[in-house]
């Protein structure tokens, strides 16, 4: 029996201070309900950019687009291990792998990848210093 994916965390990064017009970020990672081949959980995610005045632009759709992982079956979907994963794949950007990778990104997400890949590589180093490690 297949589930509807289902919201498991919200993390809601802000790596610049207020009133300076730069962007926030939220990613929501979502339980797949799945399995990959191996039996390891399927997290998928959502990446927006919140606008300081209001508002929002969804950057990556981990729900309609090929922007999923498995996770590894020694820890949790809704774990520190999961998101840290996750914005490890968020902030990467053209260079830090191979081409390949970026091949289904649309103008748009190598824009924003460029623009803030390293900032958010920052934010996960800040917010999960010791995961992984």
């Amino acid at each position: 029996m297949s589930y509807a994916p289902e919201l498991v965390r919200t993390l809601h990064l802000r790596p610049y201070r207020k009133g300076i017009g730069m962007p926030w970020f939220r990613v929501q990672i979502w339980d797949a309900n799945e399995a990959d081949r191996r039996g390891a959980p399927i997290v998928l995610w959502r990446l927006f950019e919140q606008k300081e005045g209001g508002g929002s632009t969804l950057v990556f759709d981990g729900l309609a687009e090929p922007h999923k992982w498995q996770c590894s079956g020694w820890f949790s979907v809704d774990g520190d291990e999961a998101a840290e994963c996750v914005l490890a794949f968020a902030s990467l950007r053209p260079g830090d792998t191979d081409k390949e990778f970026f091949e289904d990104y649309s103008p748009a997400q190598l824009a924003f990848a460029e623009a803030y890949g390293e900032v958010l590589g920052g934010e996960k180093e800040c917010r999960f210093p010791e995961v992984g490690r």
